[in-house]
C-alpha cells in the first residue's frame, strides 16, 4: 500500500519580505551588509499536507529544506547586489516559487549633516535638510547618472526623485542635487548628495525613533534616525544620533 502525493500546488498567499529590511521601494527590498535579516512567506497547500520552504539568497547561497517559513541570512560587503532571492514552497510533488530584488548597502555613506523639524501645529508641514558624501563607484560624470531615480529614507520618511542631467532632482516634497568632487593627491573623488525635504507628515514614524509630541527642553533628549539612500540600484545607509527638543503641539527639531 502506498500514499499518492497531490498535484496541486500550494498557493503564496503573501510575497516574501524581509521583516527587517531597512527601505521597501516597489518590488526592491534594501537590506544592510553584516545584519541578520528575516525573510518570511505565505502559503497554503491541499488539506493534511505538509508544506516545505526552501530559500535562495542570490549570493549562491541556499538553505536547507524546512518546514519553516521564515529563514535568516547574513550577506557580506563583498558584493552589493542586487540579487534575486528565491523561495520555493513545496506540497508533495507539486511546487511553487516566489522571488524578491534584494539590493545590499554596504559602500560608503557619511552623513554631514541632518536636521528634522516636526510641526504639530500643522500637517503636512515636517521637513529634513540632509547632506551625505557618498561613493558611486567609477561613475565620475553627472550625465551617467541622468535618468537615474533615487530614494532616500530617513526614519521611514521616505521621497523619491529622478535626475536629470545635470544632477537635480525635484518633487512635491523636495529636492535634491548630486556633485563631484574630483581626487587629488590626498583624497579620493567623491560624491556629495544635498537633499531638501519639505511637506511632509513624517511624525507619526519619526515617534518611533523617539522624536515625540512632547516638550523637550534644551539640550534635548538623544534620537538615532537611519537614512538609506538608493541611486539606481546603489545603495546607501547609515545612522545618524541627533539632539531632539521640542514644545508640546508646536514644534521639534532634531540635529
Amino acid at each position: 500500500m502506498f500514499t499518492v502525493l497531490p498535484s496541486v500546488p500550494p498557493v503564496i498567499t503573501t510575497a516574501p519580505v524581509v521583516t527587517n529590511a531597512f527601505l521597501l521601494d516597489g518590488t526592491r527590498t534594501v537590506l544592510v551588509a553584516g545584519d541578520t535579516n528575516i525573510f518570511v512567506v505565505g502559503a497554503t497547500g491541499p488539506a493534511g499536507v505538509e508544506l516545505n520552504y526552501q530559500w535562495q539568497f542570490g549570493d549562491g547561497v541556499t538553505n536547507e529544506v524546512s518546514a519553516l517559513n521564515s529563514a535568516t541570512h547574513v550577506y557580506s560587503d563583498t558584493n552589493c547586489g542586487p540579487y534575486i532571492a528565491s523561495v520555493t514552497v513545496n506540497a508533495g510533488v507539486a511546487a511553487v516559487s516566489s522571488n524578491l530584488t534584494v539590493i545590499v548597502a554596504c559602500d560608503f555613506l557619511a552623513i554631514t549633516k541632518l536636521q528634522a523639524g516636526l510641526n504639530f501645529a500643522k500637517t503636512n508641514a515636517d521637513t529634513v535638510s540632509l547632506k551625505v558624501k557618498l561613493n558611486l563607484g567609477g561613475i565620475t560624470n553627472v550625465i551617467q547618472l541622468t535618468d537615474k531615480p533615487v530614494v532616500v529614507d530617513i526614519g521611514d520618511a521616505q521621497v523619491s526623485f529622478k535626475l536629470d542631467k545635470k544632477g537635480h532632482g525635484a518633487g512635491p516634497n523636495g529636492s535634491c542635487i548630486l556633485t563631484y568632487t574630483k581626487p587629488t593627491k590626498k583624497a579620493a573623488g567623491y560624491w556629495a548628495a544635498t537633499l531638501t525635504l519639505s511637506k511632509g507628515n513624517w511624525r507619526n514614524a519619526w515617534a518611533n525613533y523617539g522624536l515625540d509630541n512632547a516638550t523637550h527642553k534644551s539640550p534635548g533628549v538623544p534620537v538615532t534616525l537611519q537614512v538609506v539612500v538608493l541611486i539606481g540600484n546603489e545603495a546607501f545607509a547609515a545612522e545618524s544620533t541627533l539632539h531632539y527638543t521640542a514644545t508640546k503641539n508646536k514644534t521639534g527639531t532634531a540635529k
